[in-house]
């Protein structure tokens, strides 16, 4: 086997394209790949704040509700009566009493509406 300039040529010609691709074409490539890495890892931070406040204001709407049900449940009493409340639209024909007493009672079924949550 006889090493002649050819050799030397064809090693010399490997470093040049080894070194030509290198730098023309890995580097820009492996700088786009990173910066998809980068905005990847950016927008992922981003969507776990987002969802850390969602749930931060889901807890903070619970919370309220159950305070809210609370607050009625304490200041307005009501009696567990099994009635069946049967409201006329002719309210003109009715009596003052007879008004307060549908209001009380109308009352009456809002507050434990609320207060149960149904």
């Amino acid at each position: 086997m006889y090493i002649n300039v050819t050799l030397f040529i064809q090693v010399i010609n490997l470093f040049i394209t080894y070194w030509f691709l290198k730098r023309f074409f890995y580097a820009p490539f492996l700088a786009s790949i990173e910066k998809k890495k980068e905005y990847k890892t950016t927008l992922q931070s981003f969507l776990s704040n987002e969802q850390e406040t969602l749930n931060l204001l889901e807890q903070k709407k619970i919370d309220t509700l159950v305070d809210f049900q609370n607050f009625v449940a304490n200041h307005y009493q009501i009696e567990d009566r099994q009635e069946k409340v049967i409201l006329d639209i002719d309210i003109q024909e009715r009596t003052p009493q007879e008004v307060e007493k549908m209001v009380g009672l109308a009352q009456q079924v809002l507050v434990k509406k609320v207060t149960h949550g149904y």
